[in-house]
């Protein structure tokens, strides 16, 4: 039963305690959460717990666990040292909204004996008949579930019309309040360009992040004014290369939901131009695509970096069975030695004598085959072959959304003509309306996917490579270890050892026909 003033007052008169407050967003207020629990305290003749509150800022109660709620959990450690004698909320939902962080709040409270108070219904927590306990329980799920689809939707509508969404400013860019748009932030858009330039060069996200703790590093050291408020760590690399803000494109559904920076397939992306919000992108559509190819080819391979010298991992492979050697290297309290290993025949190589074979042969190999013409014809049949291809796909969507453009106009053709012909038969029209939204709702996923593969022809087409880089690629002395691993799999077709420390090499054949 839900208890009366009288009763309230029986618990509270003279005693002492404390609030709990919660708000999901830093832009929201605690001030009226806190008024409205020191009215209902003074009504009932209690006292405020001196030193003693319980504020959780900018924390979600849908999507925080309560055992990561840090105020929330003073509290009850709080409670169990009896430090007051009963808590106020100002809503149900301040101190939860799922039902089953209910259940669980109200069975530890009521075993600690400290009653809570929910300050806007007057009434104990808890104390609810079951039928009522669970009707406010679904209630507040119900209210935060709308909310978030409420924002969902206000997000979409913003992003869909090229304007930002809001939240946090992606590092690189500055926000302009009075245009509401994203400017290339002075100090900080060459460091993005840096990273995007040293992925395409193969770099991995750790080493681009440590190149930069480093830069950094040696900034502050020699300027004392320098501002070094920036941490750099692989996670944050890979937000960037894979967000494709910084080509001019805002994006939804680009991550999984309640899994940090794990990404969705980009097919599951929701992309468009950002026209209303960034007249300036701090790189080309190009760029990012090549470095996004280039961060999906590492992941199928689940190649990352090459931080190690075992620049022949995932290529090089034991001549006595079919396993590919591994990269291991043996530690001493002086020394560190590396070697590339056969754990299957239980031998292995010295890395050093490996790598001084292998570039003996590559060097060789490539001048007798005379390999930089017949790459130069390679790359161009290969691009050809690759738009021929995205050509294909383009005019498989173009039909796809022909059909379900045919479709909706007999749809709405049946509908006009059913709608004067009857004018009664409400579900058949109702029935009609739900067919048109879903054959729209396929039609704007389509007219998506069509952009992209319109933008990946484009970054095809004009994708050249130089001679005097295809020059420098075929000499790569100065090569990182991961520049070199990606260099060798373009053009090596086979790459054995022996355990005599024997290693051969056979080059692709890139003859025009081969």
């Amino acid at each position: 039963m839900v208890k009366k003033l009288d009763d309230l007052k029986k618990i509270i008169y003279n005693k002492k305690g404390v609030f709990y407050g919660r708000h999901s967003t830093d832009k929201q207020e605690i001030t009226w959460q806190q008024k409205r629990v020191e009215e209902f305290i003074a009504l009932h003749g209690g006292k405020r717990a001196k030193d003693f509150e319980y504020i959780d800022k900018a924390v979600s109660a849908r999507k925080t666990k309560l055992k990561d709620r840090g105020q929330l959990n003073r509290l009850l450690v709080d409670a169990e040292r009896k430090c007051f004698e009963f808590v106020v909320i100002s809503d149900y939902d301040r101190i939860a909204r799922d039902p089953k962080d209910h259940l669980i709040l109200k069975k530890h409270m009521q075993e600690l004996g400290v009653p809570v108070f929910v300050a806007s219904t007057g009434t104990q927590y808890g104390s609810e008949d079951f039928l009522t306990q669970l009707l406010f329980d679904g209630l507040s799920k119900f209210e935060a579930d709308q909310t978030a689809q409420r924002t969902k939707d206000t997000i979409k509508l913003l992003v869909s019309n090229g304007k930002w969404k809001g939240g946090n400013t992606p590092y690189g860019y500055i926000y302009d309040k009075d245009t509401q748009k994203l400017l290339p932030d002075p100090l900080t858009k060459d460091k993005v360009k840096e990273i995007f330039n040293q992925y395409e060069r193969s770099r991995g996200f750790k080493t681009i992040s440590s190149f930069l703790s480093k830069l950094e590093s040696d900034q502050f050291k020699a300027d004392t004014d320098y501002d070094k408020t920036q941490s750099w760590y692989p996670r944050k690399i890979k937000s960037i290369i894979t967000n494709p803000i910084y080509s001019g494109r805002v994006t939804l559904n680009r991550r999984k939901h309640l899994k940090g920076h794990t990404l969705n397939p980009r097919s599951d992306w929701f992309e468009w131009e950002a026209i209303e919000c960034i007249d300036e992108p701090i790189i080309s559509v190009d760029q990012w695509e090549r470095c996004w190819k280039i961060y999906n080819k590492r992941n199928e391979e689940n190649l990352t970096s090459l931080d190690t010298p075992f620049y022949l991992r995932n290529i090089i492979k034991c001549a006595h069975c079919p396993n590919k050697v591994i990269g291991k290297n043996y530690s001493t309290k002086k020394y560190e030695y590396y070697y590339y290993v056969c754990k299957n025949c239980k031998y292995k190589v010295s890395v050093d004598q490996i790598h001084l074979s292998f570039n003996k042969q590559w060097q060789k190999q490539i001048t007798d085959q005379g390999l930089k013409k017949k790459t130069e014809a390679k790359i161009e049949e290969m691009y050809e072959r690759e738009i021929y291809e995205l050509e294909c796909g383009l005019t498989q969507i173009k039909e796809g959304i022909d059909r379900i453009n045919n479709e909706i106009n007999d749809l709405l053709d049946k509908k006009q003509t059913y709608a004067k012909v009857s004018k009664t038969n409400y579900p058949y029209l109702f029935g009609l309306d739900l067919i048109l939204k879903e054959k729209k709702g396929l039609l704007a996923e389509l007219e998506v996917k069509r952009e992209k593969q319109e933008g990946m022809i484009g970054v095809a087409t004009r994708c050249v490579i130089p001679t005097p880089l295809i020059e420098e690629y075929l000499v790569f002395d100065s090569f990182t270890a991961a520049e070199k691993n990606d260099l060798i799999k373009l053009f090596v077709k086979s790459c054995t050892i022996y355990k005599t420390g024997r290693l051969d090499l056979e080059l692709l054949d890139f003859s025009p026909n081969a």
